[in-house]
């Protein structure tokens, strides 16, 4: 059979492919753009370098040319010689003779000067290398408005035309950089000037011997071209337009910008000088900076493509290997099952997902099915077998039903009913239907590996338990914990009050029956113990010879309504007890010994009081023989009552408000000490070796709250007090609180104060 087109396989092929060529891509995409970047910015600082090695070998030269001129102002007599007249005596000629011979010296020096020019302003003349001429008034204006203002008694001047003193020199017809110095100097109001020009040939050759990428300019303050390499500057051209607004709008001493010159991208680097304020360019095209990249991005587009290559064949040979079982279930599913295959419309991958639905939906169907028979009939069976209805030889038959049972080395019984209806949103009528649902929560929460299918008997829910523990103890223990957790889960969902009873552990099947007895009984204990209790029959029935002679459960009574200060209730249990007494056929010692028994465990409830044994026996002599001496019920009654339950019950009741109220207090500071730990009403009543029912009842007599309530309320006061004074944040509030989460925190400080931690928060500091 012709197998139609199977697009998985390319559905994997392209999958790998992208997944391994995209990784490639983005690297090499990353490694030419990082690279790129790098080149750029060492050629970009490259430049700079060069910029700033040019800028300080022309102001090297300058200076030089600048101290040299000073250095002759400050030895020569220049103002006695710019006051002399041209008609003066020749012995002033001498010394203007002396001084010009020191200033065509100083181009001797190589320093690039071409010329040299002092010139009187008092008395309108110049003297230069060849000429002394007289200046007319209109020219000397017009070379004092060129050359000023004298503000620094130094500066730099460009002359764009040779035409400084009226006429050109007749060998020179280039622009000049002229460095006027005023005499004296440092004044604004100057008699002379010492004039020293240098050519922009000479500063043409200087930024000539710098090395690198780009042209190297120099311009003026004025942003006129002073100096360029180039042979063939125009003597008046200026910088382009593009570079000049740029300058003009930055502040910097030194930076770089881009511009567009010709249609072409340039990078330009400059500096601003201090000196003379000249700015030192340099200008590079972009084209050049990324002719390395350029070449490295092509070899990182070679060396990309050949591993796309690679990854594609790796691909198309591994989807080829990867496909090979899926063609496999393709075609045993086809040809098993559907022999009009070719006429499908659906990929490969979709038929078969659709018929393995269809099959999980049988086979989900019939496990349904005979699941909501079997386990109908173990409920049935067990519910047979804890009512006493089945045979030990049934039960052996049926032992294969519960596999479970060869992980256990115990099991027992817990037997669940519901206590009241009062204060809930039920009543009688839905006890059944809670009963049910009660039910379904064990269901839930007990795994099958824990327990047998749980059953409803008559009012009670029933629970078959395992332990994988032979100790007694453990398994008692194992069983306590699971029931806390049923009752909390029930109070949680439903707000419904349960109690537990829990048999004692059994090793045979068989005795089942007995175990929901131990159960049953266990819970009879509530009308003397309270509601939403959990009973284990090992506590309340304790194995004591006379248990069924001895009323015992009268006297336990009897006893705590003694040490609780209850005199009514004590009164008409003694009464009770007496009754019960009385209605046994004994003997007068039997009689006797009864009574003593009681006697001694009021007395050892003396033994915690001011109120000593041996003040009652002060009162009463020999008490043994006093029971022996009374010869009616009503004596025995009255005696009992008054010389020895009442005394007590006074003391105890004196005792009780102060032992409560120490024992409160000792509560409450075990929560201040310890609220950010992990502390539990159990693990309090553990360190302080009471019984967890007690502390509780105890804790909400004196305070008016549970203990719960207590501790999330002092942890709330200091939830407030950490936001108030501490800059703590939330997450760890809650942390430190013992918060599963910063959410919970959040949700209960809401509850309770009507507004986040971050609004309480923020509500204090508007208020302070």
């Amino acid at each position: 059979m012709k197998l139609p087109v199977l697009t998985y396989r390319w559905k994997m092929f392209w999958f790998i492919l992208l997944s391994a060529t995209l990784p490639v891509m983005l690297l090499g995409l990353f490694s030419y753009v990082q690279t790129s970047t790098s080149l750029e910015q060492k050629v970009l600082l490259s430049n700079n370098q060069n910029v700033l090695q040019t800028q300080l070998r022309v102001e090297q030269l300058l200076k030089t040319i600048d101290n040299s001129m000073v250095q002759l102002i400050q030895q020569a007599k220049f103002e006695d010689i710019l006051e002399m007249e041209i008609s003066r005596s020749p012995y002033h000629f001498d010394e203007l003779n002396d001084i010009r011979s020191s200033l065509n010296s100083l181009q001797a020096y190589e320093l690039g000067i071409y010329d040299v020019y002092l010139v009187s302003l008092k008395e309108s003349w110049y003297s230069g290398n060849n000429d002394f001429q007289r200046l007319s008034q209109e020219v000397q204006q017009a070379m004092l408005s060129e050359l000023g203002p004298f503000t620094y008694g130094t500066r730099w001047v460009y002359t764009p035309t040779p035409t400084l003193f009226g006429t050109p020199p007749p060998t020179r017809s280039m622009p000049t950089i002229n460095l006027v110095k005023t005499i004296p100097f440092n004044t604004t109001k100057p008699e002379g000037l010492l004039i020293v020009q240098v050519t922009n040939d000479d500063l043409a050759k200087l930024i000539a011997q710098t090395e690198g990428l780009g042209n190297f300019t120099i311009a003026d303050e004025n942003f006129r071209l002073l100096a360029s390499p180039a042979e063939n500057t125009p003597p008046m051209q200026a910088l382009p337009p593009a570079i000049t607004n740029h300058l003009q709008n930055q502040n910097a001493g030194e930076g770089y910008f881009q511009i567009a010159l010709q249609k072409e991208a340039y990078g330009v680097s400059y500096r601003k000088s201090s000196y003379n304020h000249w700015i030192y360019i340099n200008t590079v095209s972009i084209g050049d900076i990324k002719q390395d990249s350029s070449a490295i991005g092509l070899v990182t587009l070679l060396i990309t493509g050949l591993l796309v290559a690679l990854i594609s064949f790796i691909s198309l040979r591994g989807s080829q290997r990867m496909y090979r079982p899926i063609r496999g279930i393709y075609q045993a599913l086809t040809s098993q099952f559907d022999t009009t295959a070719k006429d499908r419309e659906s990929d490969d991958i979709e038929d078969i997902q659709n018929r393995i639905y269809a099959l999980a939906i049988q086979h989900s169907a019939m496990s349904d099915q005979i699941k909501g028979q079997s386990n109908q009939i173990m409920q049935f069976f067990l519910t047979k077998l804890l009512r006493g209805e089945v045979s030990a030889h049934e039960v052996q038959e049926k032992l294969e039903w519960f596999h479970q049972l060869g992980t256990w080395k115990q099991m027992c019984v817990l037997t669940t009913q519901v206590d009241a209806f009062e204060d809930t949103r039920f009543d009688e009528r839905d006890k059944d239907l809670l009963l049910f649902a009660v039910n379904n929560i064990i269901e839930e929460i007990v795994s099958r590996e824990q327990c047998l299918q749980p059953v409803l008997i008559h009012e009670s829910q029933v629970t078959v338990l395992g332990i994988d523990s032979i100790d007694e103890e453990k398994c008692v223990s194992q069983a306590m914990e699971l029931a806390k957790h049923i009752q909390s889960t029930v109070q949680m969902y439903l707000q419904l009050k349960i109690s537990i009873g829990i048999s004692l552990p059994f090793q045979d099947l068989r005795y089942a029956s007995l175990a929901f007895q131990e159960g049953l009984e266990a819970l009879k204990h509530r009308i003397r113990l309270g509601q939403e209790l959990i009973l284990y029959i090992g506590d309340v029935e304790p194995k004591q010879s006379m248990k069924h002679h001895y009323p015992k459960f009268i006297e336990k009574e009897l006893i705590d309504a003694i040490r609780f200060g209850n005199r009514e209730q004590s009164r008409e249990l003694l009464h009770r007890f007496f009754h019960e007494v009385n209605q046994k056929n004994m003997g007068i010692k039997e009689y006797q010994l009864y009574l003593n028994r009681l006697l001694l465990e009021m007395l050892s409830l003396a033994e915690n009081t001011d109120h000593t044994i041996k003040g009652i026996l002060d009162d009463n002599g020999n008490l043994m023989e006093h029971i022996s001496r009374i010869q009616s019920e009503q004596e025995m009654k009255t005696w009992f009552e008054f010389h020895i339950m009442e005394p007590i019950v006074s003391d105890l009741e004196k005792e009780s408000k102060d032992r409560y109220k120490k024992l409160s207090e000792t509560v409450i500071q075990l929560i201040q000490q310890e609220f950010d730990t992990e502390m539990t009403l159990e693990s309090c009543a553990a360190r302080l070796n009471y019984n967890p029912d007690y502390i509780r009842r105890v804790f909400r007599q004196e305070t008016g709250m549970n203990f719960s309530e207590y501790l999330y309320q002092y942890r709330l006061d200091t939830a407030k007090k950490w936001l108030i004074e501490t800059d703590m944040k939330i997450a760890d509030i809650a942390a430190a609180l013992k918060y599963n989460n910063s959410q919970n925190f959040i949700r209960y400080f809401r509850k309770f104060e009507g507004m986040t931690p971050g609004q309480y928060r923020e509500q204090f500091k508007l208020d302070g």
